[in-house]
């Protein structure tokens, strides 16, 4: 999987601004900003969670989604463009799990590539890489059912790579609200600044 991310935060203002692809860098990276916010001031004032992407490593998404959900401060998750696998992922570990309108949900199931040296696989290597799969899928679903319901439709969209709008993910309880636009718009402006000066 190919891709870049974006990743900053803004002490002042508890955001944590977050755009593409998870990556292990990007466990560690996050976990040590929302550490640093939680110490910046009352544990009782949210954080919130910026995220729109394609999803990424598993493990490192599982971490993230540990850290939001032992943050001392609520962290809110917003999601907003597209989140798709570990991303709509960690939209379920926020304490308020909110959304932009227009915003696009893919799930999608363990993707298991293999090393392009490899010509065959025996199958016993194959039939362990279907069990991590397995897991995987497991382990995802498990944060899509703690809220979300029915889950027998959650599972089926699972299976079916689904991608649904903000009103449907609201009435399956996978999102709790929209989130408002002013507030959004204001966090941007502050993240955009933060992005160009990382760059040069």
């Amino acid at each position: 999987m190919k891709g870049t991310s974006v990743l900053v935060s803004d002490i002042d203002a508890r955001f944590i601004w977050f755009e593409g692809l998870i990556t292990p860098k990007t466990a560690v990276d996050f976990g040590r900003m929302l550490a640093k916010i939680n110490r910046s001031s009352s544990e009782s004032t949210p954080i919130y969670f910026y995220i729109k992407g394609v999803g990424g490593e598993i493990n490192s998404t599982i971490a993230m989604a540990q850290y939001i959900e032992g943050s001392p401060s609520p962290v809110c998750v917003v999601a907003h463009g597209l989140v798709a696998s570990g991303c709509f992922l960690l939209t379920q570990a926020g304490k308020s799990r909110l959304a932009m309108a227009g915003t696009k949900f893919k799930f999608h199931p363990a993707a298991m590539g293999l090393n392009k040296k490899i010509k065959f696989i025996e199958q016993r290597e194959l039939y362990h890489v279907l069990d991590k799969a397995k897991i995987s899928n497991a382990v995802q679903l498990s944060w899509f059912l703690r809220k979300g319901k029915p889950a027998d439709v959650i599972c089926r969209l699972f299976a079916d790579v689904a991608v649904m709008g903000l009103p449907k993910a609201i009435r399956l309880n996978l999102v709790d609200h929209y989130f408002k636009e002013a507030d959004f718009y204001k966090d941007r402006r502050i993240a955009r600044r933060l992005i160009k000066r990382a760059k040069r």
